[in-house]
């Protein structure tokens, strides 16, 4: 049972820890890259726009990911960036909670209690 339980805290403990993990979008690929398309949706055949690379203002915090498109507000609009065109950075928020205890570590062996052997 105290496995079980230490388990289900190592999970909530992991979700917690990925939360912290803020995505941006940090550069276009290639570097050389002028121009980013700025789609409607990732749905979008066509770009609704272009930006400069240099009027990006990059790094970019990514509100959502989804096929192959990453949602930013990009010169104040929202907007969708093809992945095959930005460079993304995982950065950890300085806002992260912190463990406010560890627990011991217990070390048993299953069935090796007092009455385990009758």
């Amino acid at each position: 049972m105290k496995l079980a339980v230490r388990a289900v805290i190592a999970i909530a403990a992991s979700a917690v820890s990925l939360s912290c993990l803020a995505q941006q979008v940090v550069g276009t690929s290639p570097s050389s890259r002028k121009q980013l398309d700025v789609f409607d949706s990732p749905a979008s055949a066509t770009p609704a726009r272009q930006v400069a690379s240099d009027d990006a203002g990059l790094p970019l915090d990514i509100r959502s990911s989804k096929s192959g498109f990453h949602e930013v507000v990009i010169q104040g609009q929202p907007g969708w960036l093809r992945n095959a065109q930005v460079r993304v950075s995982k950065n950890n928020s300085g806002a992260c909670p912190k463990a406010s205890a560890k627990l011991p570590s217990v070390i048993s062996t299953p069935g090796a209690g007092n009455n385990g052997c009758q």
